[in-house]
């Protein structure tokens, strides 16, 4: 056997020495970097090459028949603390002691949010699909408050709150997988996520399509992506990871594209981290053309948009944690949507058209927001909606009318004069509640 000679094995022990003595700086020093990296802004508002992928036949729909309300949830951590782990998380220094209960807590709150979202909110919002982009569970501390593990009590939770959820209103739930929903899983806990999510065992699947469609027959797809370290690091080391993914991610996207409609990624990290994880593959680049318009993700517990350089618009919701949740509408195959709806807080407003231009896509039907001549909303509230009013670079313009049963108000613009560049709308709407709320948009007729 050939010994390692002391000179070795002294340079070894340095360098291993230098590495653990300096573990926090490398951490602190990747946190920082990360940081920049996920902070770092492709302008949101550019001017994009429009490749208007409807025909030019195709007119605005004025009905709301061209209209599609989708919710994403993100960062429920539903918690469970019945059982005897919720003892074990608390330190004999009372210090942590207060830290760790005043946590249980908070955590214990978020499935009584999540029952009252479904009682308030839901029935208000009315979408058509709800996309929760993963840490759907908290997981448990076990022994080692540096330990963790699946509790099937959490995810039973979750599937109750679900199924009465549904019974509120009949929406379909799609979920993916986030880094809480495999902490310290076994052979047995790994299933929980296929036998408690709607999604079921396709919960497992690298990539898969979920569609929501409006009355006048256009189909907007997400696609459903894994993004966990388990599923993408360590594979990507073997040969899989990132190319599985992107190999079953494409021919859903091709598809898409030969459809002419944006192309919309879920998953529960955001690219740059999904990118970062897998060390030897970039996700966007192995997509080339067939890249992405869209990615909705979570993980990070704050609001990010990014423009990555590919042109794909990355878009982190907020964590369900703060009360927080996504509204997602279409409208005329155009996506707009809104981070700012908060359990209890009415009324909700969407700009639909014209649509925000920091969210533009080349893979929209961008020239329909000239050809509208209208400004539309969507507007949400629990009690009915008194009033909504359009003012354009801060002049008062309109009141707009509500279309039928659904959530859009409208009012003519007269888009054939404004001229080019940006512009201010303001939107204001108030419920029977007393309740007030108002938006300011940056729009571009100029794609």
């Amino acid at each position: 056997m050939i010994k390692a000679s002391p000179v070795s094995r002294r340079v070894g022990e340095g360098v291993l020495f230098f590495f653990v003595r300096n573990f926090w700086f490398f951490l602190l020093f990747s946190a920082i970097i990360l940081s920049v990296i996920l902070n770092k802004q492709v302008p949101l508002i550019r001017s994009v090459q429009v490749n208007d992928p409807w025909p030019s036949s195709r007119q605005f729909d004025h009905t709301a028949d061209s209209v599609a309300v989708v919710v994403q949830l993100s960062d429920t951590h539903i918690n469970d603390y019945d059982g005897p782990q919720a003892s074990v998380c608390l330190f004999s220094s009372s210090s942590l002691n207060s830290f760790f209960l005043f946590f249980l807590i908070s955590l214990r709150k978020n499935k009584q949010d999540l029952r009252k979202w479904c009682m308030n909110a839901l029935p208000a919002i009315a979408p058509s699909l709800i996309l929760l982009s993963g840490d759907i569970v908290n997981s448990n501390y076990t022994r080692s408050p540096f330990q963790t593990a699946q509790s099937v009590l959490q995810w039973r939770t979750y599937n109750e709150i679900r199924s009465n959820c549904s019974r509120i209103w009949n929406a379909s739930w799609q979920e993916v997988r986030g880094n809480h929903d495999l902490y310290g899983y076994d052979d047995v806990s790994y299933w929980y996520p296929g036998n408690y999510t709607s999604a079921g065992s396709d919960i497992y699947k690298m990539a898969r399509p979920v569609s929501v469609s409006t009355k006048s027959g256009i189909t907007h797809t997400f696609v459903m992506m894994e993004s966990n370290m388990k599923e993408i690091y360590w594979p990507s080391m073997l040969g899989g990871g990132i190319p599985s993914l992107v190999s079953e991610v494409r021919p859903i996207l091709q598809n898409l594209k030969s459809n002419g409609i944006p192309r919309i990624g879920v998953s529960h990290h955001p690219l740059n981290l999904i990118t970062e994880r897998a060390m030897f593959s970039d996700l966007l680049s192995e997509l080339g053309e067939d890249k992405l318009s869209f990615h909705l993700s979570g993980h990070l517990h704050k609001i990010i948009y990014t423009r990555h350089g590919e042109g794909t618009v990355e878009l982190v919701a907020n964590t369900f944690k703060d009360r927080a949740y996504r509204v997602i509408v279409f409208d005329n195959g155009m996506m707009s949507f809104t981070d700012d709806a908060i359990l209890h807080q009415w009324p909700v407003i969407v700009l639909t058209t014209p649509k925000p231009a920091a969210y533009i896509s080349s893979d929209e039907p961008l020239s329909l927001m000239k050809s509208s001549r209208v400004i539309r909303a969507a507007v949400f509230s629990d009690s009915p909606i008194l009033v909504v009013n359009a003012s354009v670079d801060g002049q008062l313009h309109c009141q707009l009318s509500h279309i039928g049963a659904s959530p859009i108000w409208s009012c003519p613009w007269n888009t054939d004069s404004v001229s080019s560049g940006l512009h201010s709308i303001e939107i204001i709407a108030a419920d029977s509640k007393g309740n007030i709320k108002r938006i300011t948009e940056q729009v571009s007729l100029d794609g």
